[in-house]
């Protein structure tokens, strides 16, 4: 079942970003893309790319990262879970490149 495949999928690369392990979220992040691709889960999509986006913060890979954060922000909508956790993946990388954004 596709749907318990990206759930899964999802879970475990959000628990691999916090866990420190960004090479292997980002592997994890990027077989979800392709299964809510192959099976048309547009809802899946966001929430997969904001666990890449996040991986490739860790990664230090921040121009990546932030065009990941602006397609998210972009499929999200109304969704403030998302656009939360967007904020929250884009704090970081400003922190990690000492900038104020205010």
């Amino acid at each position: 079942d596709p749907l318990i495949q990206t759930s899964f999928l999802n879970s475990l690369s959000c628990n691999l970003v916090v866990s420190a392990y960004y090479y292997e979220a980002l592997e994890v992040a990027s077989q979800e893309i392709e299964l809510s691709t192959q099976y048309r889960l547009l809802f899946v999509t966001p929430h997969a790319k904001l666990n890449l986006a996040s991986s490739l913060c860790g990664l230090r890979q921040f121009k990546r990262c932030i065009s990941h954060l602006k397609q998210v922000s972009y499929l999200a909508e109304n969704d403030g879970f998302l656009l939360m956790n967007v904020g929250a993946v884009l704090a970081r990388v400003y922190l990690a490149l000492h900038r104020n954004v205010l």
